[in-house]
């Protein structure tokens, strides 16, 4: 008798992921790059929230905040196929992802070894069959060159995933927001487009109307998206703080990575207070059209709201399927964003059951998706301080060898000089052999003392370089332990809290680097973190557009 099979465990998904990263986009590549269930297989950018070039200095500024600068970023369109480019200044300002003192300066360039859809192409087609996402997050222009290059690559791909659109009719019960002297609307462009979809409505309908694709593409629309809102207690929740408080933690006890992704939501939360009347939090779009690839049993695809992983096996493989049709006719640009013109519509019809037409989830488990989030700021914050530590150490033992060669130096010139080898020079011979030895574990007071670098735009006062990597994410109540500083390794999030997905907010920023949390309650008064004297501030100079 032959033994069992036994099943094999499947690897990460890859992704390509196009985007045009604003504040939302942001966070679809953290949970893109710093999920360990997802390997990013590279970034193409394209116009919309803001210019071509600012979308790809953003987009690399976010790889260098997580520490992901290992991912290619080719930059793609800057313009749609028969349009002028539309960008949206009110809602993510000039730069596309204004709002923060904390975006490093990236130190790694686009890539130029080919263009855009060239990359798209060469990442996904080297994947094995019906393995792939490809994933968009801003203007279709990008998607639909590559398919029309390469059509048999829809057949290649395991899906296309698609943050666009707003279907409207009460498709869910999200609230949708209104202009000031306005009805509700449920396009966030004009009354009836999503911007994404109005950017470029030829590309979205080529995507739309191919036969191939639509039945492996998933459309994540405003009615969705609404659903997933960074309250209040989201927004602490990401500086790393359990629970409801009183007060706002002190910045200086947070570290620059929950910082920066902390005023990205909340600038995002201003303007959508601001423009369309949702006080409650932001719709944070982008990270759904990710996170549906890789957790779809978090996401609702049926009227009834059932998820993909439900345990009524019978509803959950019932998968609403969709016809969706874009309106290209009518004004079109950047001034007629209270237009009347339908232009970029999404038109949905629902299909018959068994029909092979698009995906559009009705809804969603937002508070796991948001501890999924969470934790990929604690992943870039262990990652962060383990290369801290490697760095230091590395650092050690060159200063180490440097300095026992030029006194091995020294010390054989005067052995030369003496006509023969003094006792001196011997001990530094025996030190040149030894120095192969490992160095001393660095002191956990200063963390090593790692080498600086200097990262324009953010963290520490302004214009001065870090003290080291481990301080982005040193405070008063986060210490590691001389153990944790030697080996390099730091404790994972335990039990329902790991990091591929956990409650959310039952995780706090002592906890994810393995230390007793300190309880609310327990704090100083107003519940605020005392302030580490040797820690840096939370300004520093702004970036250039």
């Amino acid at each position: 008798m032959s033994p069992p099979a036994i099943a094999e465990t499947p690897g990460p998904t890859a992704i390509w992921l196009d985007c045009d990263t604003g504040h939302d986009d942001a966070f679809a590549i953290l949970l893109a790059a710093r999920n360990p269930d997802v390997r990013l297989l590279g970034i193409s950018t394209v116009y919309g929230n803001a210019s071509l070039d600012h979308t790809t200095y953003n987009t690399r500024a976010i790889l260098e905040a997580i520490a992901r600068t290992d991912v290619p970023v080719y930059a793609g369109s800057s313009r749609p196929f028969s349009r002028e480019p539309c960008y949206a200044p009110g809602i993510h300002g000039q730069s596309g992802l204004d709002g923060t003192a904390c975006l490093p300066e990236p130190t790694v360039p686009a890539k130029d070894d080919a263009c855009a859809v060239e990359a798209m192409y060469r990442a996904l087609s080297a994947q094995p069959e019906g393995k792939a996402w490809l994933v968009a997050t801003g203007a279709l222009t990008n998607i639909a060159k590559l398919f029309m290059q390469s059509p048999g690559l829809a057949d290649h791909i395991a899906g296309l995933s698609i943050m666009g659109g707003a279907v409207g009719d009460k498709f869910t019960s999200a609230p949708m927001g209104k202009l000031k002297g306005e009805g509700e609307r449920f396009g966030n462009h004009t009354p009836y487009a999503e911007f994404n979809i109005y950017c470029d409505p030829e590309a979205a309908e080529a995507l739309f109307a191919n036969p191939r694709l639509a039945k492996k593409t998933t459309l994540i629309p405003l009615d969705l998206t609404h659903q997933f809102l960074a309250t209040n207690e989201v927004q602490i929740g990401l500086l790393g703080f359990a629970g409801k408080m009183r007060g706002m933690p002190t910045m200086e006890s947070v570290s620059i990575t929950r910082r920066l992704f902390f005023e990205i939501v909340t600038f995002f939360a201003r303007t959508y207070s601001d423009v369309f009347g949702l006080t409650a939090g932001p719709p944070t779009h982008d990270p759904l059209a990710v996170a549906v690839v890789f957790r779809p049993e978090l996401f609702h695809f049926n009227a009834q709201g059932v998820g993909a992983g439900s345990s009524d096996g019978q509803k959950a493989q019932r998968r609403e399927r969709f016809e969706v049709q874009v309106v290209t006719d009518g004004e079109h640009g950047t001034a007629n964003s209270e237009s009347t013109s339908q232009c970029g519509r999404t038109l949905v019809k629902l299909l018959p059951p068994g029909s092979e037409g698009i995906t559009i989830p009705r809804g969603l488990e937002a508070k796991d998706l948001w501890g999924m989030i969470e934790a990929c700021l604690s992943h870039t914050e262990r990652a962060i301080t383990k290369a801290a530590s490697e760095s230091s150490r590395s650092d050690a033992a060159r200063d180490s060898t440097s300095a026992v060669n030029l006194t091995q130096k020294q010390l054989e010139q005067e052995g030369e000089g003496g006509g023969g080898m003094s006792d001196l020079a011997r001990f530094a011979r025996d030190m040149s052999s030894s120095r192969q030895s490992p160095p001393s574990p660095p002191s956990p007071s200063n963390h090593g003392g790692a080498s600086k670098r200097k990262r324009g735009g953010s963290g520490g006062s302004a214009g001065q370089p870090y003290r080291d990597m481990a301080s982005l994410v040193h405070g008063p109540n986060t210490t590691l332990s001389e153990f944790e500083m030697e080996a390099g390794t730091f404790p994972d999030i335990k039990g329902q809290e790991a990091d591929n997905g956990g409650a959310f907010l039952s995780t706090n920023k002592e906890e994810s680097l393995g230390q007793s949390p300190v309880e609310p309650t327990k704090r100083k008064k107003g519940h605020q973190l005392d302030a580490d004297p040797n820690d840096m501030g939370s300004g520093g100079a702004k970036r250039n557009g």
